[in-house]
């Protein structure tokens, strides 16, 4: 999985999108070894995949919030509340 972080431009890594964009911007990518896993039988976030679990630490240390609840198909009983330590 790719995931932008950041963007160069003028030789520059910024770690917001330009406002202006005349120049030229290329992404910068972070990335993420993904999974190839039916999810959407999962009832608790203990039977996630490892490498899902680190997408989701990624996910809240790049923006900075929690991630308290997964859902894993579009039915009401396919969504998991996670449960982090404190």
């Amino acid at each position: 999985i790719k995931a932008c972080v950041a963007y160069k431009m003028n030789g520059e890594e910024i770690d917001y999108f330009p406002y202006d964009i005349r120049e030229s911007v290329e992404p910068v990518y972070a990335e993420l070894t993904g999974w190839q896993t039916d999810m959407t039988k999962m009832q608790s976030e203990d039977e996630f995949p490892e490498e899902f679990n680190a997408y989701l630490t990624f996910l809240e240390e790049q923006l900075g919030v929690e991630i308290k609840i997964v859902s894993v198909g579009p039915d009401r009983a396919q969504t998991i509340e996670r449960y982090t330590e404190e």
